[in-house]
């Protein structure tokens, strides 16, 4: 993605620690704005080289839409890589309040409707920022997130995230039961997030759970596993149809069914010769 609009919160493109506050710049046009925020273990560069992936995609298929895209770039990585997991579920919230406090600030003086994109871990950073909007900012937020890393029970059973998702203009979970990050190490690291869920427990981001009436929509990226979503045509294509641009829909996932057999021909019992005539 060309040097342009975006909000970060990173004091180093590596780890470190967070900003004090959010810094960057919009996009000059329109009213509508795209935030896009990556997950767990991703660089500065490896964000950026997601985003100009997913941008080229819009850019494909919907022009304006890429016009409003802007993208955050938070701490979600550490020296530890996979390790620091659990304590990088307490930077998330930390980042989502600054987060939240960003966005009522931008939504008193500029009117326009908000899409929040997030992929795994960013998708909890985009749901703790939720919480801290008034019903009424929530109203102009559109949620979509992608693989989240996001405990199911979470969702479900407390109540600040379950308001938080009903007070969205919408709200859509992108799945894949092809996800091997979220259908192994999210559990083991979620579990050692202190006071946060039960024994390895479930991510939304595996089977959409716990599906309508939380979420408006749910689709299934089939096939997809966890990194693959920023450069997913299925994905963006869901983007741009539900966002109204005039692309077309995608298409229904065919449930596949075992080859069919041609049916076995049974050859009809041999005739016996006719007697021979006597000459």
């Amino acid at each position: 993605m060309p040097a342009g609009p975006r909000l970060t919160l990173r004091s180093r493109p590596v780890g470190g620690e967070p900003l004090e506050k959010i810094a960057g710049r919009l996009p000059a046009r329109g009213r509508r704005l795209i935030l896009l925020i990556h997950g767990f273990n991703t660089t500065e560069a490896e964000a950026a080289e997601g985003y100009a992936a997913f941008a080229d995609l819009i850019e494909r298929q919907a022009p304006r839409l890429a016009q409003a895209l802007c993208p955050i770039y938070w701490p979600g990585d550490a020296a530890m890589k996979g390790g620091a997991y659990p304590w990088l579920v307490a930077r998330a919230e930390t980042c989502g309040a600054m987060l939240a406090s960003w966005l009522s600030a931008h939504l008193e003086h500029r009117a326009g409707e908000v899409a929040i994109v997030a992929h795994s871990l960013g998708c909890r950073l985009a749901l703790e920022a939720m919480t801290r909007l008034s019903a009424e900012q929530a109203r102009q937020i559109r949620l979509f997130l992608m693989a989240a890393a996001v405990p199911v029970g979470l969702i479900a059973n407390d109540h600040k995230f379950e308001a938080a998702i009903a007070r969205a203009a919408s709200a859509d979970a992108l799945h894949s039961r092809a996800d091997g990050v979220l259908a192994f190490w999210f559990r083991l690291g979620q579990t050692a997030a202190p006071g946060e869920s039960g024994l390895l427990p479930e991510a939304v981001g595996l089977n959409g759970k716990p599906g309508h009436p939380t979420w408006s929509r749910t689709a299934e990226m089939p096939g997809y596993d966890h990194g693959q979503y920023w450069a997913g045509h299925r994905m963006a294509s869901h983007l741009a149809h539900r966002l109204g641009a005039a692309v077309a829909k995608p298409r229904p996932i065919r449930v596949s069914e075992p080859p069919r057999q041609a049916p076995l021909r049974v050859d009809p019992p041999p005739r016996a010769d006719p007697p021979r005539r006597r000459l």
